[in-house]
């Protein structure tokens, strides 16, 4: 078995190399200054979100699913990262223990995804639903934005809940830098109107739109170049405008991360798993979208393993957690990648410039960065998912509510938990109430519908009742609870016809609800029947005391089982 990835071959290097080869270029300097960015929002100097950066996007293109996405620091993830360490970490921890412990956590989140992939977990991204991870996604970027406040204002703030933050700045309003507060507000500026109108703009004079798109991605990094070469010029950091200041050159060691003990890195496990799964479902998530578009397969096991792995390569090169970025992929996309070796020519560009142009960030002023990040994380903010299940799925927009309001009071790990909560309350509340309906003839065909919805032939002595859900500990009461009620208001039953069209599972506790009921109706001189059973659920049931004590008969269909059990028809009179 080849150790090459699957795209490493003569032909499809001929194919694509050099597209490859010009996204690859493009990304790498677009993802600098933001790679630099979501560092500081870690908790960690500039340098180690090059670092986070560059091992982890060579190994994800050497085994992850996806052929384009592009992996590194992302404004969740690193935001995630801070809270995690804040919760863990004393106060006043020096700065090795700190990158240490960033370096472990995203070693912990490898292992993690990559155990997944073993296990074949992948379908870990249906636990999410919508509204929870809409919810968290807001409140986290809610949370990015005022932990930014600090690079734009000059003030310290080191909490992790919005809350606390917020009435931080209300006890303590910021000692306002002006010249700082005047050049974050003008790049935040700037770089929301080239986000919102530049690429409409260039269409609009002609450009063709993917170069459009790809000329807007890239203002950003121009607007980067033209303020540092400002800085430069007129002596920003003279003037208290604080800069990124020198960046080491070359990168760390490899080296497993050290000098942890054993009940801090218990401690750290739940934000690992946290982190993890978010990574994971933000990754599947473009790389699936990404995938349709470009009709091509993909496998979710595979992703959890080029995720895991490039955590891994991140722990080893003293970086944090990364995952699939959305703006770095579509600016991937956009640039013209077409395999994983786009990954690969994007860090040895970052790689050649953490070696040879460190330098050239000296005067890069703080507040750009943040401005960038503010701008970016605008997108996470959705309200249309709220408005949208609030109108058509109530359970989904309780659980965004719930997610943002824990993320919002509690910190961002605990929103989560609290948001999945909230998810599963719902999921068990619906669960518990399944819908149930009687049935009745459509005319004279074999087919059988509600009689609240439709205009359908019941006979008194049948009773028809349809379960659309599976059977278990949670919904047998509510079940038993409507067939009673239905046969209070039908007192001449004699049959009871139960359909299983739609019950895919019965439970212990449900076999002992209908062994009941069987009991119950036989002591109304009623029999109870089955009809449309599922052949797996069939094979759980055959050797049950339900089935083998069942006074009725088990039918094929419903329409035979009426057909059997229907009073015979009067026969007509006739008058010599």
């Amino acid at each position: 078995m080849s150790l090459l990835p699957r795209w490493a071959n003569r032909s499809t290097l001929r194919r694509h190399g050099m597209a490859d080869g010009i996204a690859g270029v493009v990304v790498g300097f677009l993802v600098i200054p933001q790679s630099l960015g979501y560092a500081l929002l870690a908790g960690l100097p500039p340098v180690y979100g090059l670092y986070a950066a560059i091992l982890p996007t060579i190994l994800y293109a050497w085994v992850g699913a996806s052929n384009t996405q592009a992996v590194g620091p992302v404004a969740v993830t690193s935001v995630m990262t801070a809270q995690a360490l804040y919760l863990v970490l004393p106060a006043h921890s020096s700065l090795a223990t700190y990158a240490a412990s960033a370096a472990a956590l995203a070693g912990l989140v490898g292992l993690m995804l990559c155990a997944a992939s073993v296990m074949r977990l992948g379908w870990l991204t249906q636990w999410l639903s919508r509204g929870v991870m809409a919810g968290f996604m807001t409140g986290a970027a809610g949370l990015i934005i005022l932990n930014q406040a600090h690079h734009v204002l000059g003030a310290p703030l080191q909490h992790d809940q919005l809350l606390h933050l917020l009435t931080h700045l209300w006890q303590h309003p910021p000692q306002v830098h002006l010249a700082t507060l005047m050049l974050g507000l003008l790049s935040i500026a700037v770089l929301w109107a080239v986000r919102r109108y530049a690429t409409r703009g260039l269409i609009h004079l002609g450009v063709p739109t993917a170069v459009a798109g790809l000329v807007s991605k890239l203002t950003p990094l121009l607007w980067v170049v033209a303020m540092t070469v400002l800085s430069a010029s007129v002596q920003f950091h003279a003037l208290g405008v604080h800069v990124v200041g020198a960046l080491p050159a070359g990168l760390p060691p490899l080296q497993w991360p050290s000098g942890l003990s054993v009940d801090q890195l218990l401690q750290l496990l739940p934000s690992a798993g946290l982190i993890a799964l978010i990574a994971f479902i933000s990754s599947a998530s473009v790389a699936q979208t990404v995938a349709r578009q470009r009709q091509e397969p993909f496998d979710a096991n595979q992703e959890l393993a080029g995720l895991g792995l490039a955590n891994l390569g991140s722990a080893l090169s003293q970086g944090f957690p990364v995952t699939g970025g959305f703006s770095r992929t579509a600016v991937n996309l956009e640039a013209g990648a077409q395999t994983p070796l786009a990954g690969v020519v994007c860090a040895a560009v970052m790689l050649i410039v953490l070696w040879q142009g460190t330098g050239w960030f000296y005067h890069l002023p703080l507040a750009v960065l943040a401005a960038g990040i503010v701008v970016a994380v605008f997108g996470l903010i959705d309200l249309q998912t709220f408005v949208l299940a609030w109108r058509v799925d109530r359970a989904d927009a309780w659980a965004y509510l719930g997610t943002l309001t824990g993320v919002v009071l509690l910190g961002l790990q605990q929103g989560l938990i609290f948001g999945l909560l909230v998810c599963f309350a719902m999921l068990l509340r619906r669960s518990r109430r399944p819908h149930v309906a009687v049935l009745g003839q459509v005319g004279q065909t074999a087919h059988f519908r509600s009689v609240t919805r439709h205009n359908v032939h019941t006979w008194p002595s049948l009773l028809i009742v349809r379960i659309d859900d599976s059977l278990y500990f949670a919904n047998i009461d509510s079940v038993t609870q409507y067939i009673n009620h239905a046969l209070q208001q039908q007192p001449h039953t004699q049959h009871v016809i139960l359909v299983f069209s739609a019950v895919n599972y019965i439970d212990l506790a449900a076999q002992g609800m209908l062994e009941s009921l069987n009991q119950q109706l036989l002591a109304r001189h009623v029999r109870l029947h089955w009809t449309d059973i599922k052949g797996p659920v069939m094979d759980h049931l055959q050797q049950t005391a339900c089935f083998t004590q069942l006074s009725g008969a088990v039918y094929l269909s419903t329409f035979a089982a009426v057909e059997a059990l229907k009073p015979p028809a009067p026969l007509p009179e006739y008058h010599l």
